[in-house]
């Protein structure tokens, strides 16, 4: 070592972060002999940073021994960083999605980072494979690759698989954001999001506070792709096509299930139909059909009616679109998610909704549109 590692040092700025990197921070870390909290001390760091670090993982629904882990293990790296690099650590977030749930998992990391406010400063990772193909089929449990972009505010935002772009979609068919491969170990191991992807989440950020002067919204495409090429382990080369990230706008999907069993869809106000608008609408989701009509607010609609409505995400600055906020399906009173039958597993597989105007030809809606649910036949 050319510094005095107990003095402080700067972490690396890798081509590679895999087993190697992490092995040889954990023994520069046994050498420094000192735990975060006496290094800052020792130091005379100030005990609070601007940048904020989200790590995203689809570990929710039940209490799990994966979500102390890979805390326990954050909190680790957060000592490694803050001993080795003689720096302030950035705070950090951990927020959790329903496991396996990747059109959840992209949901969430599209609202938690457009949103105007959350730009420079911040970083988010979404760890959620989407699981298409077989995990492994190439040996010794190798799985999908990371990939990364920087939003036009600043953000930077990066997700296991290209389907954890799906909502940055509409901004790659702009042209306004590119998505890049990153050189992280992807294999080895049954437990990436503990061993391999915390470290990346930290490195990450750590190398991005480091390089803050640059680091600012209002880049244009061409100024955000040279600022992360000097991140040895961003391959700024190799750009994600827009074919491989998923179009949800086409056929309307549950994208999540919020904790009030509303539903929240894949489709923004502005997605919707012109002959959607202002008239009754058969709804058709999970083996079930119901009135329904697309109103202003949410609670326009009276208790125990269907009623689709921009709902409370979608609040995207940098969208082209008149209203982004995502329509929301929901039954007012009632859990709809419960009402429908519709199990995690079944949004996992795709929870796929039919929209079509009500035909006057055929059997009359509820009166009020109280959306009285029928069961389809299986016929």
């Amino acid at each position: 070592m050319t510094q005095d590692i107990s003095a402080g040092r700067t972490l690396p700025n890798p081509e590679f972060i895999g087993t190697g990197l992490i092995e040889q921070l954990k023994a520069d870390y046994k050498k420094a002999g000192a735990l975060s909290a006496a290094f800052k001390i020792q130091a005379n760091l100030p005990a609070w940073s601007p940048v904020t670090s989200t790590y995203i993982s689809d570990n929710g629904g039940y209490p799990d021994l994966a979500v102390g882990e890979i805390k326990v293990n954050l909190a680790d790296i957060h000592a490694i960083v803050t001993t080795l690099s003689g720096k302030t650590p950035p705070q950090r977030v951990y927020h959790d999605i329903p496991s396996q749930d990747w059109r959840a998992g992209a949901f969430d990391l599209a609202q938690l980072s457009r949103y105007r406010l959350r730009g420079a400063g911040n970083t988010f990772f979404v760890n959620c494979a989407p699981r298409l193909a077989q995990r492994g089929v190439e040996g010794n449990n190798k799985g999908e690759n990371v990939y990364l972009g920087m939003l036009p505010n600043g953000a930077v935002v990066s997700g296991v698989s290209p389907h954890s772009f799906s909502f940055f979609r509409d901004l790659v068919e702009k042209g306004e954001m590119e998505i890049y491969k990153v050189n992280v170990q992807t294999e080895g191991s049954q437990f990436r999001s503990r061993d391999f992807f915390p470290w990346f989440s930290e490195i990450l950020t750590y190398n991005l506070s480091e390089a803050h002067e640059g680091w600012k919204d209002g880049l244009s495409v061409d100024e955000r792709r040279e600022f992360l090429k000097q991140f040895h382990f961003i391959d700024t080369q190799n750009v994600l096509e827009l074919e491989h990230i998923p179009d949800l706008t086409q056929r309307p999907v549950v994208a999540r299930r919020d904790t009030h069993g509303n539903l929240k869809l894949s489709i923004s106000a502005s997605d919707a139909k012109p002959e959607w608008i202002g008239r009754p609408l058969k709804v058709t989701i999970h083996g079930h059909e119901f009135d329904a009509e697309i109103r202003r607010n949410m609670f326009d609609a009276k208790s125990g009616q269907y009623g689709i409505a921009p709902g409370s995400s979608g609040h995207f600055a940098d969208s082209a679109k008149d209203d982004p906020r995502f329509l929301e399906l929901a039954i007012i009173g009632k859990p709809l998610s419960e009402e429908l039958g519709i199990t995690p597993q079944d949004l996992k597989e795709g929870v796929y909704i039919e929209i079509e105007p009500f035909n006057p030809n055929g059997a009359a809606p509820g009166i009020g549109f109280t959306g009285e649910a029928r069961e389809v036949s299986a016929e």
